[in-house]
């Protein structure tokens, strides 16, 4: 949750909890790792890379804090186990942050590093083109700095750099310049909010909670560009009824890149979606087989429950005008009787 909301404090500090207690030989060692190779590394970056980083910049008249500190103990370790490598491995323990007053430096600032030192390759993700879900924003990228060893450098705005700290709640700090309802984060929250409403069965909410927090991402694009972010294995109908649940509800089929697919389709990075709408279309039961949005669950489950609903009152009124039908045909077969029997 702490990482869906952009609250890096408090993430990365449950993480190192949770690895405390979980994994405590683990812990341990990655913990007197960190000990042992901190003091030369700090020492690195002040006598050799900083200093040689704030001679370019100050060349180029651009003003920049430079800070660094050491990567919580969890994601090192993560490191280690995502990339099949010992912990002698990982060179990188430290991170330095360059922060600037505009996106124009951030960019110009990547260019000053990568033409001071020497890139490598693979190593740069641009966070500010194309934010995380949860809005954090950085130029990342790995150098090799002097005496060979390599450095991963964040760059960032200091509206930037207080959102990666903060998350969802430096937003207040900048109000002004950011629409809260606008952003993903809070888009994130009424969905998940929507889909858990009327919910009463405990391990469905479970369930709908873990598909929102748990699930890798992948980007799509409206057909007028807009960018997207759902649960990776997502599908059209789950992008039509996070759209809008007029469209999921009346989805016929959809194109992605301009062909026609299969609305169990599992949308790709990059795919541009259309959906096709038919007024007279339904939510089809079946749907609920490949759908993973809790949205789009609740959305086509609310549906068929409504679907129900009208098929059962619709028996009831079938049923009491059976029922008046059947006792007008016993009042009048008494009355005849009643003639014939002389009561």
């Amino acid at each position: 949750m702490a990482n869906r909301l952009g609250v890096w404090q408090i993430k990365t500090e449950l993480e190192d909890l949770c690895f405390m207690h979980l994994y405590p030989k683990e812990y341990e060692r990655v913990k007197e790792f960190v000990r042992e190779r901190r003091a030369k590394l700090e020492e690195y970056l002040k006598r050799h890379f900083i200093p040689k980083l704030k001679e370019a910049l100050k060349r180029a008249n651009i003003q920049a804090e430079i800070t660094y500190r050491p990567k919580h103990l969890f994601g090192i370790w993560q490191k280690t186990i995502r990339k099949g490598i010992s912990l002698e491995d990982v060179h990188d323990i430290l991170g330095v942050t360059v922060i600037v007053n505009t996106v124009e430096e951030c960019y110009l600032v990547l260019g000053i590093i990568q033409n001071t030192f020497t890139p490598v390759p693979g190593k740069f993700d641009d966070y500010i083109s194309l934010p995380k879900p949860n809005l954090y924003q950085s130029l990342h990228t790995a150098v090799i700095g002097p005496k060979g060893r390599v450095v991963e450098v964040q760059i960032r705005t200091w509206e930037m750099h207080e959102r990666a700290e903060k998350g969802i709640a430096a937003h207040w700090a900048y109000k002004e310049s950011v629409n809260l309802k606008d952003n993903s984060i809070y888009g994130w929250l009424k969905e998940l909010v929507e889909s858990l409403k009327g919910s009463k069965d405990a391990q469905e909410v479970l369930e709908n909670i873990k598909l929102e927090l748990f699930s890798e991402e992948v980007f799509v694009f409206t057909p007028k560009g807009d960018l997207l972010v759902l649960p990776k294995g997502a599908t059209p109908v789950d992008f039509a009824y996070h759209i809008h649940t007029d469209i999921g509800n009346h989805c016929a089929g959809a194109k992605v890149n301009g062909r026609i697919v299969p609305l169990d389709y599992r949308l790709q990075n990059g795919d541009q979606v259309e959906i096709i709408t038919n007024p007279n279309k339904k939510p089809n039961p079946e749907w609920l087989k490949f759908v993973v949005t809790s949205k789009a669950k609740s959305k086509i489950k609310a549906y068929l429950k409504e679907l129900e609903r009208e098929r059962q009152i619709q028996e009831g009124r079938a049923f009491r005008e059976l029922s008046k039908k059947a006792e007008h045909r016993q009042a009048g077969a008494f009355g005849k009787d009643k003639k014939a029997g002389g009561y």
